[in-house]
């Protein structure tokens, strides 16, 4: 433990590189280290790229000065670049999800749209989330149905039936996950993850009340 403190204690910011090349099995090793730091979930997902070709190193440097708007070497002239690379993912409901929409900066909060149509019902053991339904009204071409996972009230519309009290699975394709910028009345509107009549007969009792 002292010695890894001690490495702490001298560990330094460089700003200034030698041109001369690493050791490739310098650079397997830094790489190796990268993909064991701390990931969400201990998921350890990310995935480490090496550039070592000099065109391609320094095309990247002029892509991130622009970025920055700065005319530098945003690398210090180091040799070699690790582009740290992850798969698309959000986070919801105290689960990790794969996703396809880009543009979000890591851990960046965001609000996220799932059709009550594109959600799957599946065994409760192939879920990836899980919970019990708490209500289930048909009509007339579909079900309607809400389901409790851990307090948040999902409503999913489904032509598959399942009855009261089931404990199911729900399954959600990455395709069917749309991000969005937070927005300034996100958890306003109750804790349900959409419209439902339920949701509506007790939004009148409310107004009801307050009259």
């Amino acid at each position: 433990m002292s010695e890894t403190l001690q490495v702490i204690r001298e560990r330094r910011s460089c700003k200034s590189y030698k041109p001369d090349m690493i050791p490739e099995e310098v650079i397997q090793t830094i790489a190796e280290a990268g993909t064991w730091a701390p990931s969400g979930m201990g998921r350890q997902s990310a995935i480490i790229v090496a550039i070592t070709n000099k065109e391609l190193r320094d095309r990247l440097s002029r892509m991130n000065a622009q970025i920055m708007g700065a005319d530098m070497d945003p690398f210090y002239g180091a040799p070699v670049v690790l582009v740290v690379l992850a798969d698309k993912k959000v986070a919801f409901s105290g689960h990790i999800f794969e996703c396809v929409d880009s543009g979000f900066g890591t851990k960046e909060p965001v609000d996220v749209v799932v059709r009550p149509e594109d959600v799957d019902i599946v065994p409760e053991d192939k879920g990836m989330l899980k919970g019990v339904v708490t209500s289930v009204t048909f009509l007339g071409v579909h079900y309607e149905i809400i389901v409790d996972i851990n307090g948040f009230k999902w409503m999913i519309q489904t032509t598959d039936f399942v009855d009261v009290d089931e404990h199911i699975g729900l399954f959600i394709e990455p395709d069917a996950i749309h991000i969005m910028k937070k927005s300034e009345y996100s958890g306003m509107f109750g804790d349900y993850s959409s419209f439902s009549n339920e949701l509506d007969e007790l939004s009148d009792t409310e107004s009801e009340n307050a009259e």
